[in-house]
């Protein structure tokens, strides 16, 4: 396992479990879940394939979707699922990463997209 993956992976498990919020990564031209949230995201996507990152040791599930399957999750975890949604985004470098929540989306905010 990278160094790279390890530490976010230690990341993650470090951050506060809230309930009815999902966590979205802006990476390049896809967005990812992980844990709990790359699993419901595969129940509302069912093209979506649920991956791992990591060894199987020390491992996190995953799921890469695009700009419209995002949009389509979306529209489930607000109005269905009454999720609240952050998106965050990597403004640090790859070596050295610094995720910063890049816009919240709650269910009485219409439903538009960010740039």
């Amino acid at each position: 396992m990278s160094d790279i993956a390890a530490e976010f992976i230690a990341y993650f498990k470090n951050l506060p479990k809230i309930s009815g919020l999902c966590r979205v990564y802006e990476r390049n031209d896809k967005y990812c879940c992980y844990g709990d949230d790359a699993k419901l995201i595969t129940k509302v996507l069912t093209t979506a394939q649920l991956k791992s990152l990591g060894s199987d040791g020390d491992s996190l599930n995953y799921v890469s979707i695009t700009k419209g399957h995002l949009i389509q999750a979306l529209r489930y975890l607000l109005f269905v699922a009454q999720y609240k949604v952050e998106i965050l985004r990597n403004t640090g470098s790859v070596r050295s990463p610094d995720w910063t929540v890049a816009g919240k989306v709650i269910k009485h905010v219409s439903l538009c997209f960010y740039q």
